[in-house]
């Protein structure tokens, strides 16, 4: 054949005249071609390349004519096309051919010979050459670089859509091998041609098992006639297939399987056959059926629970409601099925709020919370409910389920433990001015004590003793508000209005910014009221703070008192429950950013509040009028917004109260000659207890800080009876003082000394060997006994 192809070549050159009219259109571009010359003969090379410009190229050439530079080049650049002349001084044409296949490059390869006979040409063929043409006629160079050209085309797309078939056929395999799903491929009859491993796998099977009508050898028998006509549906429909049945092996195992197939056709739409799928849904199965006896299951467990549990629909239906029900309504589950709140006769506020939270369940498919209360058998009872969207396949919520759980015990808790931390703060802010009041006072107390019991004169004596009444009421408030807040005590006592106020303006001075003015208009003739001082002391706190909250910037608060009579204000509703006669109206106003008329109506709510969460429990205002409803009082509002706000509190006032309060003379039993190290860093407190000190007849040695002490004792600690020893001073605690003093001498007698209570660091030293303790401010007989405790072995 190829001595054939060379014979007929060697006639067409014979044949063809030397002068060949270029049969390009001079219109029309030449055509870029790279292209590689094996020339010794640089005419030679531009006769080539002015040929195939005539005949409508326009190359990007380049010549070489030794094995080295044309396997350079070879390297360096790509090439279109290589012409080369037969016979070279040192390199032949076909060394050049064979060097481009060795460097496996599939461009076209022609030979440029001035002489060559048939054997010669079927040699060069039968080497891997393209062509080859005579010097002496180039006319048809250009129509055989064409040719030549266009096969290698063909052979590169042909070679590119070979390798793209093997990759498809590769990755074909891969995934089909990788995949957990059997598949399978048939002809047009359902005759098996293929299924990969996963497929035999589920079948039981080897691939020549399944080839053709094998397969069917693999369904369950009771699932094999359903399958066949099914599957033959499928095939005359020219439609898809889908269907579950049963796989059986030899070994008897039986899954089951989900089949899924689907028709291939041709470019010309006719189907070649089908392909198809197999899942195995074994476990599912399983799943579903275990569901089933779950969800009988729960339906045995939800009417055995102490929740409520109901299913509504999209008209607000109970669809479902455990038995549990019935225990807290009387009302058989068959009354609710079917119905609404609404129908129930559920009260109003109660329905709206059901209707609104599931309302929100089915537009968000988000869980809502919601509490309420309900009249039951036994009385209000509290519920926590969890509303939960159930979705249908098409995730859609289909329905609503709410799981109501009694929480009455659990808000009694927490209203206790909103009533301990309400203390608790209370007792925070009274201990952040008492140790600075009662070092205060404790000068003023004694001092005044001293000089009741040493005074002569009667003008002078009475000067003292309101001075000492004065700063026993002083020393009363700061302990009643300790005792508040470690107890929350009550006691119901005569108060003096004003005198209450005024002490609430004290306590406010202390944490209210200085760019708030607390002003008082009070009334002529101070009122007094029957009630816990402490109690109403908090509320006024409480409306003060509330006040206070209300101002941004600078600002006013005013505390207000008035006498009047029950009918002046009160309305019917009021007067139904209060005592007849005077009452003392007490107003706390604010300039503040006011309330519209829904939050004036929500205010004394517990739990409501308007300030921003962590800033606000809601409790405040709902403890005002506890406070007030407890003295038999009535608790008004007047507020608009951007105008403030004013708060007026009204109790009855109690006629013919007399306030008996006396300095009494006690008598001090004396323990006499004692040395007593005073530790007390404040001047006035200092020299009020050494006067004491030296008046029941003791020695005393004065330091004001806890180091200047321990230096002292160091040096005298067995002169020294008794360390009195205040617990905060500067440069050293009072608590690091006792533990140098004790580490040097472990049997010393210290007495503490604090305007705090004895809670926290006092009672940490009293348990590891102080002797006593005396809070701040004392009398002398409180003194005296203080020692005699210190110096008894038996110290409770």
């Amino acid at each position: 054949m190829v001595q054939a192809k060379a014979r007929t070549y060697l006639k067409m050159v014979q044949s063809m005249g030397k002068e060949v009219k270029n049969p390009i259109d001079g219109n029309v571009a030449p055509k870029p071609l790279r292209l590689l010359i094996a020339e010794d003969s640089q005419n030679d090379a531009d006769l080539l390349i002015r040929e195939l410009k005539r005949g409508g190229f326009d190359p990007i050439w380049k010549r070489v004519e030794s094995a080295c530079t044309m396997e350079n080049a070879l390297d360096a650049e790509s090439w279109d096309l290589i012409i080369s002349d037969y016979k070279m001084p040192n390199f032949s044409g076909l060394d050049a051919l064979h060097l481009l296949q060795k460097k496996n490059i599939d461009i076209p390869f022609i030979i440029s010979s001035g002489t060559i006979g048939e054997e010669m040409a079927v040699s060069i063929m039968k080497a891997g050459a393209s062509d080859y043409i005579m010097k002496d006629n180039l006319s048809r160079l250009a129509s055989a670089v064409e040719r030549e050209l266009r096969e290698a085309e063909v052979r590169k797309s042909r070679k590119k859509a070979d390798e793209k078939l093997i990759k498809s056929e590769t990755l074909f395999r891969t995934l089909t091998s990788m995949t957990p799903t059997g598949i399978y491929l048939t002809d047009p009859k359902g005759n098996c041609i293929y299924a990969n491993e996963k497929w035999l796998e589920m079948a039981g099977m080897t691939l020549d098992e399944a080839l053709g009508g094998g397969w069917i050898k693999a369904l369950h028998p009771d699932d094999r006639d359903n399958v066949i006509s099914s599957w033959n549906k499928m095939v005359e429909s020219n439609g898809r297939w889908s269907l579950e049945y049963r796989f059986r092996t030899p070994s008897g195992k039986s899954t089951t399987m989900l089949g899924l197939a689907a028709e291939m056709r041709d470019e010309n739409g006719n189907i070649t056959g089908y392909v198809g799928t197999n899942i195995d849904i074994t476990e599912r199965k399983r799943a579903e059926e275990s569901l089933y006896r779950s969800e009988q299951e729960y339906r045995t467990l939800a009417d055995n629970l102490p929740d409520v549990i109901a299913r509504f629909d999209r008209q607000f239906r109970h669809v479902y409601v455990n038995r549990h029900i019935e225990s807290v309504t009387k009302l058989h589950v068959s009354d609710f099925i079917g119905r609404t709140n609404r129908d129930l006769k559920m009260p109003e506020d109660l329905v709206s709020l059901w209707e609104q939270s599931i309302r929100r369940v089915f537009d968000t498919g988000q869980i809502a919370r919601i509490e309420f209360d309900v009249p039951s058998t036994s009385g209000i009872m509290s519920f926590e409910s969890r509303l939960v969207p159930e979705f249908s396949s098409d995730g859609t919520v289909k329905s609503v389920m709410s799981i109501a759980r009694d929480i009455t015990e659990r808000k009694h808790l927490e209203e206790r433990l909103r009533q301990s931390e309400k203390m608790e703060a209370i007792g925070q802010l009274a201990g952040g001015i008492a140790h600075d009041f009662n070092n205060q006072l404790a000068g003023i107390m004694g001092y005044a004590e001293m000089l009741v019991a040493r005074l002569d004169d009667k003008n002078l004596r009475e000067y003292a003793e309101n001075i000492f009444r004065a700063s026993r009421r002083a020393a009363d408030l700061t302990r009643n508000m300790l005792a508040f807040s470690r107890k929350g005590k009550y006691l119901t006592v005569p108060v003096n209005v004003h005198t209450l106020i005024e002490e609430v303006i004290s306590i406010l001075t202390h944490s209210i910014d200085k760019k708030i003015e607390i002003k008082r208009k009070l009334s002529a003739s101070p009122a007094m009221i029957n009630g816990d001082p402490t109690q109403l002391q908090n509320a006024l706190l409480n409306l003060a703070i509330n006040a206070r909250d209300a101002i941004s910037g600078q600002g006013e608060i005013i505390f207000i008192t008035e006498n009047i009579s029950m009918n002046e204000v009160f309305d019917n509703e009021d007067v139904k429950n209060t005592i007849k006669g005077p009452y003392m109206k007490i107003c706390v106003s604010d300039n503040g950013v006011g309330m519209d008329k829904d939050t004036i109506n929500h205010i004394f709510e517990p739990f409501y509040t308007t300030k921003d969460i962590g800033k606000g429990t809601g409790m405040g205002l709902a403890s005002v009028y506890g406070t007030v409803k407890n003295h038999n009082g009535v608790v008004k509002v007047d507020s608009k917004p951007g105008k403030g706000s004013v708060f007026s509190l009204y109790f009855p006032v109690l006629e013919d109260a007399v306030a008996n309060e006396e300095v009494k003379s006690e008598s001090v039993k004396n323990l006499h000659g004692l040395r007593i190290l005073l530790v007390e860093d404040e001047q006035i407190v200092s020299d009020m207890v050494a006067s004491m000190l030296r008046s029941l007849g003791h020695k005393v040695i004065a330091c004001y800080d806890g180091i200047e002490a321990v230096e002292f004792y160091r040096k005298s600690s067995k002169s020294i009876d008794i360390v009195i020893l205040d617990m905060v001073m500067p440069k050293m605690s009072g608590k690091e003082a006792f533990i140098t003093l004790k580490d040097i001498n472990p049997g010393i007698r210290v007495i503490l000394s604090s305007g705090y209570s004895i809670d926290g660091d006092a009672q940490s030293i009293i348990d590891a060997g102080a002797k006593a303790f005396i809070q701040k401010p004392f009398n002398m007989k409180d003194l005296s006994k203080c020692i005699e405790d210190a110096l008894s072995e038996d110290i409770e």
